[in-house]
């Protein structure tokens, strides 16, 4: 967990970036959410799964493809 917060507090978007920046930060956080999946961070043992860890990518990977239409194809 204290990962996904460091990348949901590196990524985050300001009102007064322009789009190249937030597209930028968007292909960053995917990246890093990907790598996370990639690495079956979220699970602890064999048999047991941090929930909370895996819905929190879940989500964050819901809300970057509902927000930004280019991420879309690489988030399925």
């Amino acid at each position: 967990m204290k990962l996904l917060k460091f990348v949901t507090e590196e990524t985050k978007c300001a009102k007064g970036m322009k789009n190249p920046e937030i597209n930028a930060l968007t292909i960053g956080k995917m990246m890093c959410l990907s790598a996370i999946v990639e690495s079956q961070l979220y699970q602890l043992s064999p048999t047991q799964i941090n929930h909370d860890a895996l819905n929190k990518v879940a989500n964050d990977l819901l809300q970057m493809y509902k927000d930004h239409e280019f991420a879309r194809e690489s988030v399925q």
